[in-house]
């Protein structure tokens, strides 16, 4: 008899601990928990302006470099850099393929 209370004791103890050790770090909020206020919708878009600014996108690579480079208006000096191969459209090197899956991941993240 004793064996079935201590079990049943011990069962419901680590039954209850399911809620309490279900805590989120400081800086982190669960994404059902974020789009529920108007702040935290505030937050999410703030969050993707502040990405956006990243050398990868909006901050050089998808508004300054490629489009000038595939529009052909910049000249470029070094010959067997990035920038050439953009320029000539020639994305099979190694160094385009790089600028251009920077480019996709930072838009895909």
């Amino acid at each position: 008899m004793k064996k079935i209370i201590l079990f049943l004791l011990i069962a419901s103890t680590f039954a209850a601990c399911g809620d309490w050790l279900d805590v989120s770090p400081l800086g982190e909020v669960k994404e059902e928990d974020m789009y529920k206020t108007e702040d935290g919708f505030k937050g999410v878009l703030t969050g993707a302006y502040i990405a956006m600014t990243s050398k990868d996108l909006y901050g050089h690579h998808m508004t300054m470099q490629m489009p000038e480079l595939l529009a052909r208006h910049w000249e470029v000096i070094n010959a067997n850099s990035a920038e050439a191969y953009l320029r000539d459209y020639d994305f099979e090197k190694d160094a385009a393929k790089a600028v251009v899956a920077s480019s996709w991941m930072a838009y895909y993240n």
